[in-house]
């Protein structure tokens, strides 16, 4: 998940007693999280870029019923984790990384700019735009 970007989650659990089930989610980094039902969004509110801990939990009132699972955030455009930003030293590690094999951006998808699933050339050339043209924000598509 891109940190700009905010995330839905559907929960879903069946209650063969059919008790009236109660849904909340659990976010270990304090993003925002609003619910209607068993549908929540969530959006990372912290700077950090990594693995983001969240749990869904169902209640029957009697019940409950506890499912961890994680969310990857990370800086559309910081390929090196720099801070948030995109900005000239990122394109320089991506011109590394297509030209003379260095590093990947981690994820690979924080270097996918223009969201066309692929890390290349074009890349570099939209944040190029993007800082110094006035081009559009980067756009990571996951």
């Amino acid at each position: 998940a891109s940190a700009d970007k905010q995330r839905t989650f559907t929960v879903q659990a069946f209650d063969p007693d059919g008790d009236g089930l109660i849904y909340s989610l659990n976010d270990t980094m304090n993003g925002t999280i609003t619910n209607i039902g068993n549908t929540f969004s969530w959006t990372p509110t912290s700077i950090l870029w990594g693995i983001h801990e969240l749990e869904a939990i169902v209640s029957d009132g009697l019940a409950e019923s506890r499912e961890p699972f994680i969310v990857e955030v990370y800086f559309c455009g910081d390929v090196n984790h720099s801070g948030g930003n995109a900005n000239l030293v990122d394109i320089i590690y991506l011109v590394n990384y297509i030209f003379k094999g260095g590093s990947a951006a981690n994820p690979m998808a924080s270097g996918d700019v223009n969201s066309d699933g692929a890390v290349n050339l074009s890349d570099v050339v939209y944040l190029v735009n993007y800082m110094f043209k006035g081009g559009p924000a980067p756009n990571c598509s996951t």
